[in-house]
């Protein structure tokens, strides 16, 4: 099981609502998860004012969707949001997660590597502003290939 956090920075009153994907394995509540955070299926929904609400984890982080003030976090590593909602990315799932339904064994360990296919992580304490924030991903594909049909072209 993998763990995850819902971090909210500031004080909202009554907190501010979130959601959160995934494609398959367990969800479950964490100690610091509110009451009134619901888990529906393979989906989470909550509030975040200022504190924290975690959960376990076991498959694959799809979307997750955040109020401003809050920051997502997996396994104590941030994780940007804004690249996983929308985007062909095949979702985010943490080095060594892979959750089989007939095998309740852990993993066998495996060296984390740089794949395209997972968003960027950083350190906590490190926050990023998230919530629609973060580059579109579709707006950089197209602004790359321009730049790189333009350095084609200068080159002919």
């Amino acid at each position: 099981m993998n763990s995850l956090e819902v971090v909210g920075e500031e004080q909202v009153h009554g907190g501010k609502p979130y959601s959160i994907v995934f494609d398959d394995g367990p969800i479950r509540k964490g100690p610091q998860a509110s009451s009134q955070d619901e888990i529906k299926g393979d989906r989470i929904e909550g509030n975040i004012g200022q504190g924290t609400d975690d959960y376990e984890f076991g498959g694959t982080l799809i979307e997750a969707n955040l109020p401003s003030h809050a920051s997502l976090y997996v396994d104590g590593q941030q994780v940007d949001p804004s690249a996983l909602t929308g985007a062909d990315l095949g979702g985010y799932e943490p080095p060594g997660s892979q959750y089989q339904q007939d095998n309740d064994s852990p993993p066998e360990p495996s060296v984390p590597t740089q794949d395209a296919t997972q968003p960027t992580t950083t350190q906590r304490p490190q926050t990023t502003t998230v919530g629609g924030s973060g580059p579109d991903t579709l707006a950089w594909v197209v602004a790359l290939g321009a730049i790189g049909v333009a350095v084609y072209m200068s080159k002919q």
